[in-house]
């Protein structure tokens, strides 16, 4: 099994990662997987702060209401006692929808775009820069309408209450 492997590495089907001396060989679907759970579970954690985050740019721009307090840890406790634990993971799915597409693909493209480029006499660290630099901006690309559209969503839900916006304009189609 491992032969089989550690062959399929070299004909680059799969990734292989060196943790501990060991050479682990996880294919391509698996890497991004495995970035995409790990971004998962970070997002469940600090998705509360996001929305305490959108909720005072929203303020600032005069999109909703001023309320009392700036401080983001009193805005969250805030939110918590008037909308519940529900009300913190408000843009939720789209949060992960959103990390789902930035970390899968810059992590789990980062190790085949630094392999596909040539190496260099200075070491391997101007390579691993450019590859971190193009996967990030790659995954930047294609993923920003979601977080747009996500930051829309949660602006739309805060003025239904004063204003009867369409979506359609909310989202500006």
């Amino acid at each position: 099994w491992l032969l089989r492997r550690r062959k399929a590495a070299r004909r680059g089907r799969a990734m292989t990662t060196t943790t501990g001396g060991a050479r682990v060989v996880l294919p391509l679907p698996w890497e991004f997987a495995t970035a995409a759970a790990a971004a998962t579970c970070t997002v469940c954690v600090t998705n509360p702060m996001e929305v305490v985050k959108v909720r005072l740019q929203l303020e600032r721009e005069g999109v909703v209401a001023e309320t009392a307090s700036k401080n983001p840890l009193r805005r969250l406790g805030a939110l918590v006692a008037t909308e519940g634990l529900r009300g913190t993971h408000a843009g939720l799915g789209l949060g992960i929808a959103y990390q789902l597409l930035v970390n899968g693909t810059r992590l789990g493209l980062y190790d085949r775009v630094k392999r596909a480029l040539p190496e260099t006499s200075a070491g391997d660290a101007p390579r691993a820069a450019v590859a971190g630099a193009l996967c990030g901006c790659g995954s930047a690309f294609v993923a920003t309408p979601l977080l747009k559209v996500k930051v829309r969503l949660q602006q739309q839900q805060r003025t239904a209450a004063s204003s009867s916006a369409p979506t359609s304009a909310v989202l500006g189609t």
